[in-house]
């Protein structure tokens, strides 16, 4: 299989406004934090480099008020200040509330000792995150060397909430900060276990606290999969904690709404127009499946042509470029195995945060970014084509047949009656073995009637009877329409 090199950032416009799957999780995860759930939202590595994950991001913002975000970790070696919690229990003061309420109670607590270190309980490390005791605060000298616990994520979340204390506690010691959502995007860096640690412990207080659960404060966690322990969902509490994967969200009307968005008007005024546009749009969503930056590529370079096809996708996969996956049984079915499950699995994982995999109607689908390149690609896009022409066109192949059995009573040469019995005799079709009734004859019928003298038809309704049928036998047989078909198609479709 030709390897494609790594994605590049989506195109412009292809994930401005989220698609009816991408809200239908936002507000998914919108509800379980208002009703006092703590949520784990996890994306694929795909989805934080192009930007889905921001536009999903921005619109849980609106949902849930504006959560309280933490600021992204300092580079290493940074300086400034460090100010460590850690739970004691002997400290003197109580949690945080807020800073005019925190600051004659911090005054209160001693100075640390000459050479003290910053997390004075003995611990040195943050272990005693699990407790839920009195906070003791630490301040240390502007001008300590600089290290990695001196930007930490309790220190950035009590400089959110405006607090000197431990703003675990003043999160839920506060209520000012009752229903308060906190969001962490732990892509920027966050360290996984601190994370960890602290989710659990957030966990613990929302337990104890014996708050009805949309009063509590709650936690966004969104990552992606190697930014949190592996094990990290098993140990969720369910009363207080979910995870949710960003996995199996979109179908076709998703991918149909991002090519319609990026198509404009719907080929002009001409029904003719309007009959290659929907097959081109409805080809281009079978083929791309979930991989929206793939279809919207495809929707704005192809011109809609069975023989452009190969060489407009060639070209989406020089501009769209996509990860190189694993090896794995994905690649080798068309319709992709069923989804069974609200993440990926094992092997779909790597599929999945590379962006080239995902649940789309039901099923797991590759994108065409990866299988068009395999010694089998070209049948693949053939299976997809001929899928699309089937949607498209089947229903108004069935218009024109029953225009056509509708003709049957007044145009057959020798009755009705005998026309059927043709057919029959010519078919073998008929309930018990006798004829048919003329609604419900196929295409093949009406032109074996039409050749056997049967029924009378002008000359051009007897061409585009015949255009008709070959184009239904070819799409029975599985075979794509070639353009060629397709020309002498549309026009026997929209004239009787």
């Amino acid at each position: 299989m030709t390897a494609a090199p790594s994605r590049a950032a989506a195109p412009s416009g292809a994930f401005g406004a989220p698609v009816p799957g991408h809200q239908a999780q936002t507000a998914a995860v919108s509800r379980a934090l208002c009703t006092g759930f703590s949520v784990v939202w996890y994306f694929a590595d795909a989805a934080v480099q192009d930007g889905t994950a921001r536009t999903l991001l921005g619109l849980l913002d609106r949902a849930v008020g504006h959560p309280v975000r933490v600021p992204a970790p300092k580079p290493a070696g940074a300086g400034g200040r460090a100010d460590v919690w850690a739970a004691g229990e002997d400290a003197a003061d109580g949690p945080g509330r807020n800073p005019a309420q925190d600051a004659t109670a911090y005054d209160a607590v001693p100075p640390p000792q000459a050479g003290s270190e910053t997390v004075p309980d003995g611990s040195g490390a943050w272990d005693d995150l699990w407790d839920t005791g009195p906070p003791v605060r630490v301040a240390a000298t502007d001008d300590r060397p600089a290290d990695t616990t001196a930007d930490s994520l309790l220190q950035r979340l009590a400089a959110e909430l405006g607090t000197s204390f431990d703003p675990l506690d003043a999160l839920f010691a506060d209520p000012g900060w009752e229903g308060a959502t906190v969001l962490i995007e732990a892509w920027h860096g966050e360290e996984r276990e601190e994370l960890a640690v602290l989710l659990r412990r957030f966990q613990n207080l929302a337990r104890d606290s014996g708050r009805e659960s949309a009063r509590r404060p709650r936690l966004l966690v969104a990552a992606r999969h190697r930014d949190l322990p592996p094990d990290l969902s098993a140990y969720l509490d369910k009363g207080f904690a979910k995870a949710v994967w960003c996995w199996n969200v979109t179908d076709r009307l998703d991918t149909a709404v991002t090519v319609a968005s990026a198509a404009g008007p719907n080929g002009g005024v001409s029904p003719a127009g309007r009959l290659r546009e929907e097959l081109r749009r409805e080809a281009v969503v079978e083929i791309c499946g979930p991989d929206l930056a793939c279809a919207t590529e495809l929707t704005g370079s192809w011109d809609g042509s069975v023989a452009g096809l190969p060489g407009s996708l060639l070209a989406v996969r020089h501009r769209v470029r996509s990860h190189e996956p694993p090896p794995g049984r994905w690649h080798l079915d068309p319709l992709g195995e069923a989804v069974t499950g609200d993440r990926p699995g094992q092997e779909g994982q790597k599929h999945w945060d590379a962006g080239t995999a995902d649940g789309w109607c039901g099923r797991i689908r590759v994108s065409p970014l990866v299988w068009f390149g395999s010694a089998d690609g070209g049948t693949r896009l053939n299976r997809y084509l001929w899928r699309a022409q089937n949607r498209v066109l089947l229903p108004l192949l069935d218009e024109a047949r029953a225009f056509y059995a509708g003709l049957v009573p007044t145009a057959a040469v020798r009755g009705e009656s005998s026309l059927l019995l043709a057919c029959s005799r010519g078919t073998g079709r008929g309930p018990d073995g006798g004829p048919p009734r003329s609604a419900s004859l196929e295409l093949g019928e009406l032109w074996y009637a039409c050749v056997s003298g049967e029924l009378a038809l002008t000359p051009a309704r007897r061409s585009r009877l015949r255009t008709l049928r070959d184009a239904r036998n070819k799409l029975a047989h599985h075979s794509v329409l070639s353009d060629e078909s397709l020309e002498q198609l549309i026009p026997a479709l929209l004239k009787r």
